[in-house]
């Protein structure tokens, strides 16, 4: 797999996928599962990509991440790489049996129902299970803005603007065809505190959206103080970020606003939460 060739690939742009096969074999006994112990105590998170497996941008921020040494300071950390074998079809398939997206009912989970998509569910299930946060890095075929999708809870409302971008947070009550990952368990309770935001970065394989699903991972870890803060760590660690990002997480205002007046995007505009583009 070198190129990714679908027609859903922003016009005039080809970009080298991942092979994943250095994580086939998994920890824990989950294949394409990376769990991180930091050995110390703190949360029990979880990233995850390819629930679709066209959707490929989450797939190239998480292995750029780890190759570059992602890991933990403190709690237990599961990178999984979900519906792999989707991915890996020429060209990527959103899905091979069914959506993955929507199995995740106890009573189907437990059921007899089959298939490739359930299979792989049923296998990464006990990582779900063990964390108390969740990160699912999404993308879609169009080109419009980025969103996180919170569920209709407060605390997963909360774990977004933690999470800081993107900037519209969408607070909505599920899928009808069936539950998202993001709702499975726990998350979808109220008592407990534990919460799962799924982000839609952008369109598949813009490069916009391949910095943001980084982004989006690192805030998300910093914001439950699992990863260093040391601007030295958070500059390896954004790599293969461009310069607004970098300049952002710096706190480089002139560089962050010279990135904006490039993009044409007026820094002084505000959202709904009176915060500016910047996010500084």
């Amino acid at each position: 797999m070198t190129a990714y060739s679908d027609t859903d690939r922003p016009a005039g742009r080809s970009h080298p996928l991942p092979s994943l096969t250095r994580y086939a074999g998994g920890t824990d006994g989950v294949p394409y599962a990376v769990v991180l112990d930091a050995g110390r105590d703190g949360p029990r998170a979880m990233v995850s990509a390819l629930v679709h497996g066209n959707e490929i941008c989450g797939a190239i921020a998480l292995d750029g991440l780890l190759q570059r040494g992602l890991k933990p300071v403190r709690g237990r950390l599961a990178v999984v790489f979900m519906n792999v074998e989707a991915y890996r079809a020429e060209p990527p398939r959103r899905f091979l049996d069914e959506d993955m997206n929507r199995v995740w009912d106890p009573a189907v989970l437990n059921g007899d129902r089959s298939s490739r998509e359930l299979a792989r569910a049923r296998q990464v299930r006990c990582l779900l299970e063990d964390a108390e946060q969740l990160l699912d890095l999404h993308s879609m075929q169009s080109q419009d803005a980025p969103v996180a999708l919170s569920g209709d809870l407060d605390k997963g409302a909360e774990l977004a603007r933690a999470i800081g971008v993107p900037a519209c947070i969408v607070s909505d009550p599920g899928h009808p065809a069936g539950p998202r990952m993001r709702d499975y368990g726990r998350f979808a309770d109220p008592q407990p505190a534990d919460a799962a935001v799924l982000i839609e970065c952008g369109q598949h394989l813009a490069p916009a959206a391949i910095d943001l699903a980084e982004e989006a991972t690192l805030r998300f870890l910093l914001a439950l103080d699992m990863i260093d803060k040391s601007p030295a760590v958070c500059a390896t660690m954004l790599n293969g970020v461009n310069s607004l990002h970098v300049a952002a997480f710096n706190g480089n205002a002139p560089v962050a606003l010279r990135c904006l007046e490039l993009q044409a995007v007026d820094p002084l505009v505000k959202d709904a939460r009176g915060r500016s583009a910047t996010r500084l």
